[in-house]
């Protein structure tokens, strides 16, 4: 319960703040005596000397707590906490510490060249392991079982994805959940590529079809939006074979190919 409850302060609370209410882009002060109801602080570091009723949010910025000071569950993402003696601090405390690099200009460009650089460098591998699924022979009875009940299957599939994806977010935020949620984010990584592979096998110039399919991922929306159906399709596929595969008695027939005389 207490990581569900930082896991929404951290997340859910940032949107929030960047978004829906308005925030301050300088060195922010609650003298002594005044109370506010909320404070978002960006790019600066906030004193309080009063009072701040509801939520705290302080990015890339230190949070000082005066002698007078109270807030209550603060969230601090790369900064500090000074607390002087008579501040005092209700609720949970969550702190993401070190300062986050200010990026202008060059450094702005070379940042998006890089994330560019390696969603097209994690599209290709995508594509490339999906091309060579689509020949293995056993990705036949996969296709099968996801035809048998094609709406159970992504029904399953779009649930499992969902689940998938908020416990990685959710168990991102400690150091031992983070490996955890890296495997999710991994499995979730197959998913996407057995639902390529299996839309490779359906067509019949595959080779052509990876290519399409590449250039298709490059793009920001389409490309999520894609490789999000794909992961639906993919775990759904697994999971309906899986399910069958486990059954006691049940056998699923293979097709086989008759050899020349």
């Amino acid at each position: 319960m207490a990581l569900r409850r930082r896991a929404i302060a951290t997340w859910l609370g940032l949107v929030v703040a960047l978004v829906a209410t308005p925030t301050a882009l300088a060195d922010v002060h609650v003298p002594e005596g005044q109370t506010v109801d909320e404070l978002q602080v960006i790019g600066e570091s906030a004193r309080v000397d009063g009072t701040v009723k509801g939520r705290l949010i302080v990015v890339d910025g230190d949070l000082l707590l005066g002698r007078g000071g109270r807030v209550t569950s603060p969230v601090v993402l790369g900064g500090r906490i000074k607390v002087q003696e008579g501040g005092q601090i209700r609720g949970d405390v969550f702190r993401v510490g070190g300062r986050w690099p200010s990026l202008s200009g060059w450094g702005v460009a070379g940042l998006l060249a890089a994330l560019l650089l390696v969603h097209a460098a994690l599209a290709a591998i995508l594509v490339a392991a999906a091309a060579m699924l689509a020949h293995h022979p056993g990705l036949a009875s996969v296709a099968d079982a996801s035809r048998d009940r094609p709406l159970r299957t992504g029904l399953l599939g779009a649930l499992a994805t969902f689940g998938l994806g908020a416990a990685a977010l959710l168990l991102s935020i400690t150091l031992v959940g983070l490996a955890v949620g890296a495997a999710l984010v991994g499995v979730l990584l197959v998913a996407t590529t057995y639902g390529l592979a299996l839309a490779l096998a359906a067509l019949p110039d595959q080779r052509r079809a990876a290519r399409l399919a590449f250039w298709v991922l490059l793009f920001p929306v389409v490309g999520e939006a894609i490789a999000a159906l794909a992961a639906v399709v993919g775990l759904g596929a697994l999971l309906h074979y899986g399910a069958e595969a486990a059954r006691p008695g049940v056998r699923r027939a293979t097709t086989m190919t008759a050899p020349r005389s």
